[in-house]
């Protein structure tokens, strides 16, 4: 999910509940952007992946949207994040 200031990202566990992961835009130091899709077919359908990495040294993997509608939109609402901060 991205807000106005913020990425969230939330995994659910039968065991464990509920987690959530939050990278607020003033700390957010993106390293670069790609959109990879999955497979060959996912990629005729222009359906990626978006995968935002960090420069930030505890944050070692991406942030990972699977499979959004439209990626490069999710791109642009990240580059307008980073200018806003």
């Amino acid at each position: 999910m991205i807000t106005s200031k913020a990425l969230i990202d939330r995994y659910s566990f039968r065991l464990g509940g509920e987690y959530s992961e939050v990278v607020y835009g003033d700390k957010m130091h993106v390293q670069e952007i790609v959109r990879k899709p999955r497979n060959l077919f996912y990629d005729l359908l222009k359906i990626h992946d978006v995968y935002i990495y960090f420069h930030k040294l505890e944050k070692e993997e991406p942030f990972i949207f699977r499979g959004p509608q439209d990626s490069q939109e999710i791109e642009d609402l990240i580059e307008d994040l980073r200018v806003k901060t």
